[in-house]
């Protein structure tokens, strides 16, 4: 298998967050992480150990006090508006642990609506969305209102809306923690199998110990820092991974 296939798609160096002029206030303290491409990488740990701020920054939605993001070798905080824009309509998709729907828009126009800011034609669009409504089995809700829907359909049509424009990477944050335990393990069996078989690289927020078997690798996160990682060597790379 070649080395390219498994290169570092993702590279954080030396992050650190600081909200305030005090110490104490930074949220990630000298943070490096490294993804690979068609890896399944987990950041682990207690509720305010800065998972979320970490995975806010590798996606570029906020910037880091000191330290470096890469991708593909390419720091995203040096790059255009434009160029940055790309990043997240094209190779980045973020589901969102809080869904943000507009209300006022059924399903189908909810999970085109990343299409439309890439000039995608209605007609190609919706032809898009409902390919993917139906491979996550929510294709029979299309004209249907997120709202009027459980929560477990809602977090699938977040899912269908994150991965329209066929990112590389997708992240998620917390996609279990507003879900009982049975719908939880649906939704993550469904992105499991998203990893393996698309061989989508996917970065998870969760502080539920449940799943880390899931992951090919997880980092172990606690009080701003990394603490250490796992590896599960029956999981990793039995897929060749494509972007």
């Amino acid at each position: 298998m070649s080395e390219r296939k498994h290169e570092i798609v993702l590279e954080a160096k030396e992050l650190v967050k600081q909200y305030t002029s005090v110490s104490e206030s930074q949220a990630l303290k000298n943070v490096s992480v490294q993804v690979r491409a068609g890896e399944f990488v987990m950041l682990f740990g207690p509720s305010g150990c800065g998972k979320s701020t970490l995975l806010n920054i590798l996606y570029g939605l906020e910037p880091p006090t000191s330290g470096t993001v890469t991708l593909r070798g390419k720091n995203i905080f040096k790059m255009t508006d434009k160029e940055l824009d790309i990043v997240h309509q094209h190779k980045i998709g973020y589901v969102f642990q809080q869904f943000s729907f507009l209300r006022n828009l059924n399903v189908i126009d909810n999970v085109c609506m990343p299409r439309m800011f890439i000039g995608s034609s209605f007609s190609s669009r919706r032809k898009r969305a409902i390919e993917i409504l139906k491979t996550l089995h929510l294709d029979e809700y299309a004209t249907r209102y997120p709202q009027e829907l459980s929560g477990g359909q809602q977090q699938r049509i977040a899912l269908a809306r994150g991965i329209i424009n066929n990112p590389w990477i997708l992240f998620f944050d917390e996609p279990t923690g507003n879900l009982d335990k049975k719908t939880g393990d649906r939704v993550m069996n469904m992105i499991k199998e998203m990893n393996r078989q698309s061989h989508k690289t996917v970065v998870m927020v969760t502080h539920n110990p449940k799943y880390l078997d899931y992951a090919h690798r997880v980092v172990h996160m606690e009080d701003g820092k990394v603490t250490h990682e796992t590896t599960n060597h029956k999981l990793m790379f039995l897929t060749p991974a494509k972007d």
